[in-house]
Formats: C-alpha cells, structure tokens, sequence
C-alpha cells in the first residue's frame, strides 16, 4: 500500500504514455481486520479467477480479474511476507518467458526466481489472460520495511520506464537481480525456541549453520543448516515455533547464471 501511495505521488499523468490502474487495497475486510482472509475465512490469492456465483472471495477474485486485469497488459502484485515471515525483497516471476524476464530484470530487485505457481494466485489468473506480472515480496505485515518500500517504489518506476511509459528515473543503474534456481524452507527438526544468526540477503555456504532450536531451559541445543550454498530471502520472525514449522528460506544461484 505505502509503494503504491509513494508511486502515485511521483507519477504526473500529463507525462504518462500509457494507463496506469493503481489499488491499495483490493480485500478492504482484511485490511480493517488486518488479516489476509475474508469474512468467508477464505484466502482472496488462493480464489482466482473467480466466480460469479461462488464464496464472497470467489466473487471478488472474478470482480478484479474483470475490472483490472482483463484491461491490462502488465502488472506488479506487491505483498510482504505472510504472518510472523520478513522476506528479502524478491521479484518471483515466469523467468521463462522473455518479455516477463525483461520487466524483472528492469525492477532489480536484489533477487529473482521462478518460483512454483500457486493455483487460485492472482499470477495464475493473470498469465492465463496473457498479462506478465511481477510478485514482489518484501518486510513482514503490519510493518513498514523502508528499505522494502524503497526498493519496490524504484523498481516499479524502473518498470514503467522499461515499457517506454515513464521517464527513467536519474541515478546510477542498481546492480543486477541474484537470480535463484531455485529456494527452499529449512524445517524445524524440533519444538523449542530458534535463534538465527542469519540475516537476510547473507551468502551462505552447505552445512554453514545459521542458528539452533533449545528448550525453554538448559543448554541442549540443535543446530539449524544451510541444506546447499546460496543467500538468505527469509525468516520466521516467531521464536517460538514446533517441528515442521518453516524457519529459514534459502535460495540456490541458478546454474545458469553462474
């Protein structure tokens, strides 16, 4: 919302070539409520495309894919990490696709990567229709991360210039998008409290540990560590956590890039 609000505030439309649709908010119940379901309990970015006879999540997926997405041709989905997660700022795309890979590269973001598509995701929806759009993950929710909201107000407007919309903005070019093969959630092997010493955006080495699970009490610890080399793109911001439950996200360089 604060990219989208700070974007606006820079764009003059006299200077536009183009149209550019901005919303804020598109779940008003989950902002009021400051949670990502609807009053349905259901989860709008699990709900596209959308019906018109569905659940109230369901209806307004198909109201959105058709009163926003059917009219464009590009698009910049903007999240933070989900409940008790701070994400790297990333750009998760179809790298695969040319033009798409264009406009990611153009963000720059400090990282990127194809990450899986998730059935009922607005991304899916949207590719379906022949729009390329960008999910750019950043902070955790209910903060502002100024960094993440710096980095996604400048790679949106990188964008707009890269589509000939905008005018570039001034300054020296940021360094190129760490391009992931591929990232994966290291798992607590236990219940107890987890201390990291990872930070985001940090190279890690195989094996390097990046933390430990303890009890409550006493000093019998089990170490957390990275399953491959890579960096950092997120972590539980929750201490307390149970065997399962997702602690640290690493990224893998793609051999491609190498």
């Amino acid at each position: 919302m604060e990219i989208i609000r700070r974007v606006l505030a820079v764009l003059d439309p006299a200077k536009l070539a183009g149209v550019v649709i901005a919303v804020p908010v598109v779940n008003v119940f989950g902002f009021v409520q400051q949670t990502r379901y609807l009053p349905d309990r259901r989860d709008l970015n699990r709900s596209f495309p959308g019906s018109a006879r569905g659940s109230l999540a369901a209806r307004l997926a198909r109201l959105f894919v058709e009163q926003i997405v059917a009219k464009c041709g590009y698009g910049i989905d903007l999240h933070t990490g989900s409940q008790h997660r701070t994400n790297l700022p990333q750009i998760r795309a179809d790298l695969a696709d040319p033009e798409t890979r264009r406009i990611a590269e153009a963000f720059a973001a400090p990282m990127m990567y194809t990450a899986a598509e998730i059935p009922g995701s607005l991304r899916a929806a949207a590719r379906r229709r022949g729009v390329h759009l960008l999910v750019y993950e950043a902070g955790e929710p209910l903060r502002f991360d100024e960094a993440g909201i710096r980095t996604g107000v400048d790679g949106v407007l990188r964008v707009l210039a890269a589509l000939g919309m905008w005018e570039a903005p001034e300054g020296a070019a940021p360094p190129p998008s760490f391009e992931a093969e591929d990232a994966s959630w290291l798992r607590a092997r236990r219940s107890g409290i987890f201390h990291h010493s990872a930070k985001l955006g940090e190279p890690v080495k195989r094996h390097q540990q990046l933390g430990y699970i303890t009890a409550p009490w006493g000093n019998d610890t089990t170490p957390v560590k990275a399953p491959f080399e890579g960096i950092v793109i997120g972590f539980t911001s929750n201490p307390l956590v149970y065997r399962g439950d997702a602690l640290l996200h690493v990224a893998r360089k793609s051999s491609a890039r190498r």
